[in-house]
């Protein structure tokens, strides 16, 4: 299940950057280049109205997971591996600076 709604997510944005400018264009030619903003705004909050009234909380996750921090940072490859991504990120961002 997590697969299909990762590739559903990832599929939205390519359909959100191929549709979004035509459309958005399409929206400030007819109607000024406010109109765009306004329908982002529209889904959006049509898009929470449906969030918080169809969605049901899960909580089953949190009771598993309980501990799981302590146990990730113990083992030392995960936390060599996050050693290495921060000091990329730090030297990428001096690089870049």
């Amino acid at each position: 299940m997590r697969g299909r709604v990762a590739g559903l997510v990832q599929a939205s944005f390519a359909g959100a950057q191929i549709m979004g400018l035509p459309i958005g264009l399409f929206l400030a030619n007819r109607w000024g280049w406010h109109a765009p903003f306004f329908m982002i705004v529209g889904v959006a909050l049509l898009g929470g109205v449906a969030i918080v009234f169809v969605l049901q909380p899960i909580t089953g996750h949190l009771a598993a997971a309980q501990g799981m921090g302590r146990k990730t940072v113990q083992h030392p490859l995960r936390t060599a591996a996050s050693a290495v991504t921060v000091g990329l990120m730090f030297n990428v961002n001096r690089l870049v600076a």
